[in-house]
Order: structure tokens, then C-alpha cells, then sequence
């Protein structure tokens, strides 16, 4: 049952980091997007497929030698993720893995020189937080990374492994912008008045 899977579900947080436990949901984002086996008459299923999750994310993070913390890298992956899909509100069938890395650059340039990331997917999330599930308004500030400096909260969503391998191997840019059409074309800019540029050839305005 649903109650059932819940109970579960708080019995597998003491699995996640520290960070995740201040989340409003903990495992956001820590089962990712992946096939899972499944044994019939072994452990619970939604503990295999954590384990394997960990599992995946831990070998990813092995071969690539990051610095980042699991919580962090899963942070960063789950905006790639929502950013790097076309349509209202981060429609994840229409994903654009093709530009993910470009993406992740974005996100590195601008925590590297202390920038708000200013993500709409962050704002998304954390507005549906407090209008969906009534949580309490303060999370809008740890989320919502037009309001805070800093990464947000947690991961706002399941990331694929195409997401997290552009996070471990983002490309070398000098960009700070990125804006998509509703065709799905992508652009990137250095500058603000590049970027603005951009809103125009992209439709917004």
C-alpha cells in the first residue's frame, strides 16, 4: 500500500547524507533515473533500489575523481536535469541531453564567482513546496535561487545519469546565460546584454 511505501521510504533515511535530512522530502532526487532489478523475496524494493542508486552514483563519482559532495552533486545534476528540458515548467519528455554539459558550465561559472544561479526550475520548485504540500514559507528561501546565493536546499527532482555525468564532466565556457525557445533551441551567453539578445531570437519578447 501507499502507507506502507512511505514507511519505508522514512526507514532509508538514515542512509542519505546529513544535508538530505534537512530537506523537505530527503530522498529527492537519491533514487535516480535508471533501470532497477528487482528480487521478488529479498530485501524491500524500494531498499534494492536505493542501494543500487547509491551504488551507481558512487561508481560514477569514483571514475570521474570529483570533489563534490554525493548531496551536492545531485543538487547541481537535478537543475542540469529540469534546465536541459524544453516546455512549460521543465517537461521532462521533451529533454535536451545534448546540451546538459553546457548547462552544468553555466552553473560552475557562476557559483565560482560567488552569482546567484537564478534557475527557474529552483523557483518552480520551490513555489509548488508551499503551494502543493503547504510547507512552511521558509523553504522558498532554500530553494528558490533567485532568492538565495547558494545552491538550493536539495535536489528538485530525479536526475538521469546523462545529467550527472554533465555535472562530473561539465564543458569549458566562459558563459553566465542560457535562455531556450519553445522549439527547443538553446542559447548561451557571456554577457547580460548578449543574453538579452538572446530572449529575443528565442521568442520571449
Amino acid at each position: 500500500t501507499y502507507e506502507e511505501l512511505l514507511q519505508e521510504s522514512e526507514s532509508l533515511v538514515d542512509q542519505l547524507p546529513e544535508e538530505a535530512k534537512a530537506c523537505y522530502f530527503p530522498m529527492e532526487g537519491y533514487l535516480i533515473s535508471m533501470n532497477y532489478t528487482l528480487t521478488r523475496y529479498d530485501l524491500p524494493g524500494l531498499k534494492q533500489m536505493l542501494d543500487q542508486s547509491l551504488t551507481r552514483i558512487q561508481e560514477l563519482m569514483d571514475e570521474a575523481g570529483t570533489d563534490l559532495t554525493l548531496h551536492e552533486l545531485l543538487t547541481r545534476a537535478s537543475i542540469v536535469q529540469l534546465e536541459g528540458s524544453m516546455g512549460e515548467r521543465g517537461d521532462m519528455t521533451k529533454t535536451h541531453p545534448e546540451v546538459m554539459a553546457h548547462i552544468a558550465s553555466v552553473i560552475d561559472n557562476r557559483i565560482r564567482t560567488g552569482m546567484p544561479l537564478q534557475m527557474d526550475a529552483t523557483r518552480w520548485y520551490a513555489e509548488d513546496l508551499i503551494a502543493m504540500y503547504g510547507a512552511d514559507p521558509s523553504y522558498e528561501d532554500q530553494y528558490n535561487t533567485y532568492l538565495s546565493a547558494t545552491l538550493p536546499l536539495g535536489p528538485i527532482g530525479s536526475p538521469t545519469e546523462e545529467a550527472i555525468l554533465a555535472v562530473l564532466y561539465p564543458e569549458t565556457t566562459d558563459d553566465y546565460y542560457f535562455v531556450w525557445s519553445e522549439d527547443g533551441d538553446f542559447y548561451f551567453a557571456e554577457t547580460y546584454e548578449q543574453h538579452l539578445e538572446n530572449c529575443e531570437k528565442a521568442g520571449l519578447w
